[in-house]
C-alpha cells in the first residue's frame, strides 16, 4: 500500500529472511563384534540438528482505513502499518498449541480502546474484569507516543487502542497518516528440531545385504511454532487490529505451510524402513 509515497514502508527484510542457521549431520559407526546372526555388527546411529533463528512477520492492519485512502479495500493491498517507538527486539512473539476460549494463552500486551473501562466484559489478556489500567489512554508509554489530548494520533489511541511490551510501543497512526513500521521489523521465536535414526546392516553372501531403518522426527517431542504472521494456511495473528492475540503463534510450521512433512515442525514421528541390497 502506498508503494509511491511511502517506498520505506515496503523496505525491509523478506519474509524468508533467516539471519542465523546451524545445522550439523552426523553418523556414527558403531564398531561391530562378531556374534551369531550378526547381532552386535552393522550398527549406526545418524542426527540431524537444525537452529535457526526466527523469520520476519509484518505489522499490518487489515481492518482500518486510518490513511484515509480507501487502499485498505483494494484487491490485494496489504494492509496499514502501524507507528512502533523502542527496540524491535522489545516485542518477543509468545506462542502455545491453541488459546484458550478467552485468549489468555498468548499475545503481545494489548491496552484497549475507549474511555471507560466496561466492568461487564472480561479483560482477554488477564481473564478478569476491565479496569482502567487496561486501556490505552492510561498506560504512560502509549500516551508518550501521541500529541496528546485533542490530538489525532490521541483520538486513534483513544479508536484502536495500542501494544505495549519491553520499552517497545506500537500505537495507530493519527487519521490520515501512515505508521512508520517497516517490512518485517519484527521476528519469530525460530526453529529448533533433532531428527535421529538408528540403522542395522546385515550381509548375507558377497551379494545380497539389507538395511533397518528406524528414524525419529523431532525426537524430543519439542513443539515449534509458526511466527505471528503464518502462511499459505492463513492463521494470522499479526493484524494490530485484532486486539488480544496479536503476536501470537499457536501452529506448529507444518500446518501453516500446509506441508505435512516429516522434520517440519510436527509432533515426534516413528518411521520404519527396510531396504534390500543386491
Amino acid at each position: 500500500i502506498f508503494s509511491d509515497n511511502n517506498p520505506r514502508n515496503h523496505y525491509g527484510n523478506s519474509s524468508f529472511d533467516i539471519t542465523q542457521r546451524f545445522t550439523v549431520s552426523a553418523t556414527y559407526n558403531i564398531p561391530g563384534i562378531k556374534t551369531p546372526g550378526q547381532l552386535l555388527q552393522g550398527w549406526s546411529i545418524n542426527n540431524i540438528v537444525t537452529l535457526q533463528g526466527g523469520q520476519p512477520y509484518n505489522i499490518y492492519d487489515l481492518g482500518n482505513d486510518i490513511s484515509g485512502t480507501g487502499e485498505i479495500n483494494a484487491t490485494g493491498a496489504n494492509g496499514e502499518p502501524w507507528n512502533y517507538f523502542g527496540p524491535k527486539s522489545a516485542f518477543t512473539t509468545t506462542h502455545g498449541l491453541t488459546p484458550n476460549a478467552a485468549n489468555l494463552a498468548g499475545g503481545l500486551p494489548f491496552f484497549a480502546s475507549g474511555t471507560t473501562p466496561s466492568s461487564s466484559d472480561i479483560n482477554p489478556r488477564t481473564g478478569l474484569p476491565f479496569v482502567a489500567a487496561d486501556l490505552a489512554i492510561n498506560n504512560a508509554a502509549c500516551v508518550a507516543q501521541t500529541g496528546g489530548v485533542g490530538s489525532l494520533s490521541y483520538a486513534s489511541l483513544v479508536n484502536f487502542g495500542c501494544y505495549a511490551m519491553n520499552g517497545g510501543v506500537l500505537t495507530p497512526p493519527a487519521f490520515g497518516t501512515v505508521g512508520n513500521s517497516g517490512k518485517g521489523i519484527f521476528r519469530g521465536s525460530g526453529f529448533h528440531n533433532w531428527d535421529l535414526s538408528v540403522t542395522k546392516a546385515f550381509k548375507f553372501g558377497d551379494r545380497l545385504s539389507a538395511q533397518f531403518r528406524a528414524e525419529f522426527f523431532n525426537v524430543l517431542n519439542h513443539p515449534e511454532f509458526v511466527n505471528p504472521e503464518g502462511g499459505p494456511a492463513h492463521f494470522q495473528n499479526n493484524d494490530p487490529s485484532s486486539g488480544p492475540g496479536m503476536g501470537y503463534g499457536f501452529n506448529t510450521p507444518d500446518v501453516a505451510a500446509t506441508n505435512p512433512v516429516f522434520g517440519s515442525g510436527g509432533p515426534r514421528a516413528v518411521q520404519l524402513g527396510l531396504k534390500i541390497l543386491f
